[in-house]
């Protein structure tokens, strides 16, 4: 059933989701360079919320994130969204995911502002570049080259290139990563936006952010 309803819809029916599990993770395996990391984890995620994974260096995050992206394959177990398979169709899957890993994949010849025209043509969304680039204090940047700028800098173009995806799901690692305090706020409060519209953000962290209603799935140590 749910993979006619799939065929039919393609995910394009985020009023389906309002009152299903939105991402949801089943027994997992994940290995790295043959070695395990992680077996049996489990999560679900639903419409609005926000999961914060956590845990020591070395215990998978990155690995996991890249998973429920669909950037590598689980060792075992299972990832729907929209309670469906994500390797159903992946190409369908990434029309409403959005990846932000550890690199800010920013254009560095490009200014910060073609940086965001840019994307924002990719997602029919050029009408918020001025107001992302508004949110995250970048206009008097707005001409500079994006090599020129440090990293802090270069991690708001990153965070407001996310701001500007018509995606429902965030997969986010370390979002926090090279900001300041005033930064980090911006960008939790944009998760918290982005929450209150229906949309899903999974992230890894070091540090829990203030966003009250995100829960944390912590991974343990290097599996045995």
């Amino acid at each position: 059933m749910a993979a006619v309803w799939y065929k039919n819809n393609f995910y394009n029916s985020l009023t389906y989701a309002l009152d299903k599990n939105m991402l949801t993770c089943d027994k997992l395996a994940l290995s790295r360079g043959g070695h395990v990391l992680q077996k049996d984890i489990g999560f679900t995620v639903k419409s609005g919320g926000a999961l914060v994974v956590m845990g020591p260096n070395g215990s998978g995050k990155t690995t996991l994130l890249r998973t429920l992206a669909g950037l590598r394959k689980p060792d075992a177990g299972t990832i729907e969204w929209l309670e469906i398979p994500i390797g159903y169709d992946p190409v369908a899957f990434r029309s409403h995911m959005h990846f932000v890993g550890h690199t800010n994949a920013v254009k560095r010849e490009l200014t910060v502002i073609d940086n965001l025209r840019f994307f924002a043509g990719l997602f029919g969304t050029d009408s918020i570049v001025e107001a992302a680039m508004h949110f995250y204090k970048l206009t008097e940047y707005a001409d500079m080259p994006c090599g020129t700028l440090s990293a802090g800098w270069q991690r708001r173009v990153a965070m407001a290139r996310l701001m500007i995806s018509d995606t429902n799901l965030w997969i986010l690692d370390e979002p926090f990563s090279h900001l300041d305090a005033t930064a980090t706020t911006m960008v939790e409060n944009m998760i918290i936006t982005k929450c209150s519209q229906g949309g899903v953000v999974v992230m890894s962290s070091h540090i829990k952010p203030n966003i009250g209603f995100a829960t944390t799935y912590e991974l343990k140590a290097r599996a045995a």
